[in-house]
């Protein structure tokens, strides 16, 4: 009886050992083992659903994929999955090429320069700014970076009165 019992646990532990502590197999860069023999390594599509690392347009390659752009446009030389503008930024109008990565953009702070040719206040936003007026002006309708002077009573205006 000992006997058989060691002879069942010496073949539990031979399947146990080949279902567990097969060697596993690594492939190179771009590859991954097939789901069908492990010990074979097939071509990983980067462009498919899911996976693809390309801003506009991914060509999948052996072992590798490559970028390209749309019309107008040309694979970053800092980031080679995104694209930027050709001839210059890519960055939407009030934004600029970032300082630390032209690939990005950041805010240009119109208020910086000239204070946004705003004749009183200037107020910065994400891509944009606003002229507005001291107390007792407002804005031209005239010109929007331009203020002038609130119409007073003691001027010679009257307030309308209703004749109801």
């Amino acid at each position: 009886m000992l006997i058989s019992f060691l002879f069942v646990l010496g073949i539990l532990l031979t399947v146990t050992q080949a279902h567990f502590f097969q060697p596993s197999y690594s492939c190179n860069k771009g590859y991954e083992p097939s789901r069908y023999n492990p010990r074979q390594c097939v071509d990983i599509d980067e462009c498919a659903s899911g996976r693809n690392p390309c801003q506009h347009f991914c060509v999948n390659s052996q072992g590798s994929f490559e970028c390209s752009c749309k019309s107008g446009f040309v694979v970053s030389r800092q980031d080679n999955t995104k694209c930027v503008a050709s001839g210059g930024s890519s960055c939407r109008p009030g934004y600029k090429p970032s300082v630390f990565d032209p690939d990005e953009c950041e805010d240009i702070d119109e208020c910086a320069i000239a204070n946004g040719n705003c004749q009183d206040i200037c107020t910065n936003s994400r891509g944009s700014y606003e002229c507005s007026c001291r107390p007792g002006r407002i804005v031209s309708s005239s010109d929007p970076s331009r203020c002038v002077a609130v119409p007073s009573c003691n001027a010679g205006f009257r307030p309308s009165v209703d004749p109801r």
